[in-house]
């Protein structure tokens, strides 16, 4: 799978171009202990783009990437979420 065969865009814009929901895209990780290395949000992110390309999509719609250090198995765990779209060019 190519991330780089799906774009990102904002709500209004996949509006605009008449896209069509294929489905939401999470992507999380839980550090397990502090000296464990932590992905970046750009990481996190690109598995959205895979996700998204998975379903059947082209377009990512990015919501948020949420840090939650109160998790009882994880040191900090990191969730991103977003819509996954399909665009007919």
């Amino acid at each position: 799978m190519r991330k780089n065969a799906v774009k990102r865009y904002t709500y209004n814009e996949v509006w605009g171009l008449g896209a069509a929901q294929v489905g939401y895209v999470e992507s999380d990780y839980c550090q397990l202990d502090f000296r464990d290395h932590k992905p970046d949000k750009n990481t996190l992110i690109s598995s959205l783009e895979i996700k998204t390309q998975k379903l059947g999509g082209n377009a990512l719609v990015f919501d948020s990437c949420l840090v939650n250090s109160n998790m009882a198995s994880c040191h900090i765990y990191t969730k991103c979420k977003g819509m996954a779209y399909n665009i007919s060019y």
